[in-house]
């Protein structure tokens, strides 16, 4: 059983994980999981469709649903409310990553994983007479239920990827994936991007696989994808250039503030993660859900800094008699030759 707060946080985003995207690659426990319903219907994201998918098979089919609030008695003068039209959610087709690498790589270790789901006859059950369709006629009893299960199949592959020498989207097909592909693309750092020299990639899963017809459009999508990117040479940190010629102060003094935060690696349709090793990572990947690390905030007690105990203390600030006490003398005591209110306010805003 979880007793801190950082194993508990740990399991609500494992939980999370689970329900929005599905199993994750070290997850054995949900590896070979059997849905009752399309897998689409059960995950938010985290999926591909085929890149060659019919539009209705590309959209979201509940994106249009309208939730209408319980009926209610209304007059003839209560407004009648605007109809607002939804709009569809489209899947995407492809997800990948853009990073920054020294002219010394010449090759990358690429890891793609994801889950195939496959439909399977539901085992008929006896036992209860309401399934029995001799004596059920009612075929809306339960809309989510269909006369399939879906079955998951993990999938992993690891690939080698050369660093061409052109900047044409290079396609590389995955072994063992019917259809899915990699696209790498390599450019040159333009200078006036304020980034490090060096070749800039940028790497993509893309689900080439034929269509399938649209009652097992699942069958051809991939389910929790994820790409993982190795180098025998760290990736090059890059600074984010936003702040740097705009004429917006926020984003000048963000910049300031932030000038020594990098990021290793930029997501498309997803988000990025990495392995920091100080200034140096040699790992990087994607995630549907990504994470940050807040670092705690304490500020400094009079008594770390050197100062009375009560330099701050605001009763005692209260009852100095005008401000040049105030600035001359040690709140805590009048004699004491301890830094006044002035520089001890100053060392504790430091």
């Amino acid at each position: 059983m979880s007793t801190t707060s950082a194993q508990i946080r740990e399991e609500l985003i494992e939980a999370l994980h689970l329900d929005l995207i599905g199993p994750s690659p070290d997850d054995s426990l949900h590896a070979d999981e059997k849905l009752d319903r399309e897998p689409s219907r059960w995950y938010l994201c985290g999926f591909l469709v085929p890149y060659e998918a019919k539009p209705s098979d590309r959209a979201d089919s509940t994106a249009d649903d309208e939730f209408n609030a319980p009926n209610q008695d209304k007059s003839d003068d209560d407004p009648v409310p605007e109809t607002t039209s939804a709009r569809k959610a489209c899947f995407p087709s492809s997800m990948g990553l853009s990073f920054l690498i020294t002219s010394n790589t010449t090759q990358l270790q690429v890891t793609a994983t994801w889950g195939d789901y496959s439909p399977s006859p539901r085992p008929q059950e006896t036992n209860d007479p309401s399934e029995d369709p001799k004596t059920d006629t009612d075929k809306t009893r339960n809309p989510l239920r269909n006369d399939f299960i879906w079955c998951r199949s993990p999938r992993q592959e690891t690939l080698t990827v050369s660093i061409p020498s052109y900047s044409k989207p290079h396609p590389l097909e995955i072994p063992n994936s019917q259809g899915l592909q990699l696209v790498i693309s390599v450019s040159p750092v333009s200078q006036i991007s304020h980034l490090p020299p060096g070749p800039h990639v940028s790497l993509f899963l893309v689900n080439k696989r034929p269509p399938a017809d649209s009652e097992n459009r699942d069958t051809a999508y991939a389910f929790q994808t994820a790409l993982t990117i190795r180098s025998t040479t760290s990736f090059v940190p890059r600074p984010d250039p936003r702040g740097r010629d705009t004429e917006d102060r926020d984003e000048r003094t963000a910049y300031l503030q932030y000038r020594d935060s990098f990021e290793f690696a930029v997501g498309h349709n997803v988000s990025a993660w990495d392995e920091r090793n100080g200034d140096r990572c040699h790992t990087i990947g994607t995630t549907w859900i990504p994470r940050a690390e807040v670092e705690k905030v304490v500020p400094a007690s009079p008594k770390d800094l050197g100062l009375d105990e009560n330099a701050l203390n605001i009763e005692a600030l209260g009852n100095i008699a005008d401000f040049a006490t105030l600035r001359d003398r040690s709140v805590a005591s009048p004699n004491s030759t301890a830094p006044g209110f002035n520089n001890s306010a100053r060392a504790w805003l430091r």
